[in-house]
């Protein structure tokens, strides 16, 4: 049977083409199993659809997995060989019967399948057929017992028909294999083009990953590339970012060494004249100076000396006059012209005090002392100026009295008259210098006054008990703010000599004391400090420190050797051992003040340029004050001991050494100051008591002996002394 007979019998008027017909060829072969189970599925539904009535008849369809089975190959069990399952084949659910115990379907096949019982009828008997009839197996002859002749002429007309059969099986089977070897040639063909296909789809997608991999190491080596780039443009910015910073880092330190040179560079105070109160920038000197008298800045910026060049207008420096080129000292007042000056760094401008002064009357009349400690008054007739004098030929106001750039200086205020004016030795002066011994008389037939230096006589306090300095009785000043908080603990020293070292008596006799100044490491301090460590000492220009040994010390970064003393300049930074730092400053009077003959003393009549030296020390509340005049407290920047509460005025009192005890003064009427709960009157020194609460503002200022124990760090208790822990 060809495929085309085959679709014939089952009812298709043509060949289906595709699945279909590949379906056909397998139900030909019984190779239907091949197939899938969707593949089966779909043939079924298509057989369904186009023919209905093959299922059954020409078709067995297993309804448990879908195996097809043309009903000539359907066992005699009538069971599927795929799964076992029973076949629906018509309305009796038997097979076609041949009659002779096999299905005709299966007449002359080899290994045909017979049926497994005889017929029903008890009598009927096997019949074994002779080899030459050309049966295989033994056929069960009908029960009815046919005529011999019939069943040879069907025998003969089966055997024509196996021969036919086996014709067109030959003819089938050259067709199949031709039919096969066309399948096969094209199922190869076809598996030929689908390996192609997948080669060229491998190659494609090999093509497409290499192109991927290609494109991805691309990007990589891309993205590497721009990350280093942009890491090589990073570090060039940074770079040039680091650089520039660097030049304006250096630009800035530049700036700030020319702004402390030019904080240190000399300048001019104009104390008296036209320009009274401005300070003048002087120019460098460069080359030769012209006929005017005029003052310079010779050697800046390495070494900025003030320098006086006397030309056509004569000049007088300290009182003194001078000719040519003059070196000048920090301090020196200069008369040119109708102006004084005094010479200064620019920094100290604003921090200088005058020596004390007062006035007095130099014509026995009675009136007078008059103190005075740097606060402009008035001197006049009217009862509201602080020197009142009512003399005949006094004006109202006749006189201011003030301090520039510390210098006194009295200007004259009563007028253009005849009978105004302040005459010194019969010539009339719009201003004068007050010092030690300057006379002076208010209008041409006024009285007599005369400056002089130190305090007015004392009016109270005769009788107080002033602490006594001396090397067993030392003293400290405890700075509290309203909160009782220890702010600053100020060590004071009055000798002409101060030594520090590590320890203040001697180890062989405690009756001895070998250092007024105990210097203790902090914690975060490094120095072994020797017994005898160093020490200040008074000079008659200043003050020197020198090391004795022990621990290295350094003086603006440079080595002092031993015994070599160096003179502190106006600001300096003093070193002693690792971290032990001290910020230190000079504060001085101007060079004008009388001083005394032979050797420097202490004390406001002592005549000397220094008020007193402070050395701060860094990271603590410690202060060490060598106090060889006056120590100013106030609020402002300058003051030596800086007291930044509220109340707190600038120059607020002042604490001086005078003829062996300390006195306190309040120079100003609007800024009081109280000992314990008696305010002390304004003008007036008054003699400082031992254990003395000083207040000024919301500040609390205890005055009191120095314990051992202060040079440890920690709080005081009740009695004065430290906490060491």
């Amino acid at each position: 049977m060809s495929i085309e007979s085959l679709a014939s019998e089952l009812g298709w008027s043509e060949v289906p083409s595709g699945a279909a017909g590949t379906a056909l060829e397998l139900l030909l072969d019984d190779e239907f199993d091949r197939l899938k189970r969707p593949e089966r599925e779909a043939f079924v539904a298509i057989v369904r659809k186009q023919t209905p009535s093959a299922e059954g008849t020409n078709l067995a369809v297993c309804e448990g997995c879908s195996h097809v089975i043309l009903a000539r190959y359907v066992g005699q069990d009538l069971k599927c060989r795929a799964c076992g399952a029973g076949l629906d084949m018509g309305g009796d659910g038997s097979a076609e019967d041949s009659g002779f115990g096999f299905s005709l379907a299966d007449y002359g096949k080899t290994g045909a399948t017979l049926l497994s019982e005889p017929p029903a009828d008890p009598e009927g008997g096997r019949l074994e057929l002779h080899e030459s009839r050309g049966l295989d197996e033994a056929l069960v002859l009908d029960a009815d017992n046919k005529d011999w002749d019939e069943l040879q002429d069907e025998i003969e007309a089966r055997r024509k028909a196996e021969a036919e059969a086996k014709i067109a099986a030959a003819e089938k089977a050259k067709r199949e294999a031709k039919e096969k070897a066309e399948r096969e040639a094209k199922e190869k063909a076809e598996k030929a083009r689908r390996e192609a296909e997948e080669k060229a789809e491998k190659a494609r997608l090999a093509a497409e990953a290499a192109a991927e991999a290609a494109r991805l190491a691309a990007e990589e080596a891309a993205r590497k590339k721009a990350e280093e780039e942009a890491r090589l443009a990073a570090e060039e910015a940074a770079r040039k970012k680091a650089e520039e910073e660097a030049r304006l880092a250096a630009e800035e330190a530049e700036r700030e060494r020319i702004r402390e040179l030019e904080k240190a560079r000399p300048a001019l105070g104009c104390v008296a004249g036209e320009r009274a109160g401005e300070v003048i920038r002087l120019d460098d000197l460069e080359g030769e100076p012209g006929p005017e008298t005029a003052v310079y800045v010779e050697g800046w910026p390495e070494k900025a000396e003030a320098v006086l060049v006397v030309g056509n207008t004569p000049a007088v420096v300290d009182g003194k006059a001078v000719s040519g080129k003059v070196q000048l000292e920090l301090g020196s007042v200069i008369a040119i012209g109708g102006e004084a000056y005094v010479v200064e760094e620019t920094q100290e401008m604003g921090g200088q005090q005058a020596a004390a002064v007062h006035i007095a009357r130099n014509d026995k009349q009675p009136g007078g002392p008059w103190a005075y400690w740097n606060e402009e008054i008035k001197l006049g007739a009217l009862s509201d100026c602080a020197i009142n004098v009512v003399d005949d030929g006094v004006a109202d106001v006749h006189a201011r009295i003030l301090t520039r750039f510390g210098v006194v200086v009295l200007d004259d205020e009563s007028g253009q008259g005849a009978e105004d004016g302040v005459f010194v030795e019969g010539e009339r002066r719009p201003w004068l210098l007050l010092a030690d011994g300057v006379t002076f008389k208010l209008g041409p037939r006024g009285p007599e006054l005369i400056a002089k230096g130190g305090a007015a006589r004392q009016k109270a306090g005769q009788k107080a008990k002033a602490m006594k300095p001396a090397r067993h009785n030392r003293s400290v000043f405890d700075v509290y703010d309203a909160d009782d908080e220890l702010l600053q603990r100020v060590f004071v020293f009055v000798r002409r000599e101060v030594r520090f070292g590590a320890v203040g008596v001697s180890p062989e006799d405690d009756s001895r004391l070998l250092n007024e100044w105990v210097l203790v490491p902090a914690e975060h301090e490094s120095a072994e400090i020797a017994d005898k460590q160093g020490g200040l000492a008074l000079t008659r220009d200043g003050v020197d420190v020198r090391r004795d040994g022990g621990a290295e010390m350094l003086l603006n970064g440079e080595a002092l050797q031993p015994g070599s003393p160096q003179a502190l300049k106006r600001r300096f930074d003093l070193e002693v051992g690792e971290r032990m730092t001290f910020d230190g400053r000079v504060y001085r009077s101007p060079s004008a003040v009388e001083r005394d003959l032979g050797p420097p003393r202490l004390g406001m009549k002592g005549g000397h340029p220094t008020e007193c030296v402070r050395l701060d020390r860094v990271d603590t509340k410690h202060t060490y004050v060598f106090l060889v005049r006056m120590l100013r407290i106030g609020s402002e920047n300058f003051a030596p001991l800086r007291v930044d509460l509220p109340g707190v005025e600038e120059s607020h009192c002042q604490i001086m050494f005078s003829q062996g005890k300390f006195l306190i003064v309040a120079p100003k009427a609007n800024a009081p100051v109280f000992l314990g709960e008696v305010e002390v009157d304004t003008g007036i020194a008054f003699p400082l008591e031992i254990n003395t609460d000083i207040h000024i503002g919301e500040a609390r200022i205890r005055f009191r002996e120095l314990n051992p124990q202060d040079f440890l760090f920690g709080e005081p208790d009740e009695d004065g002394a430290e906490d060491s822990d």
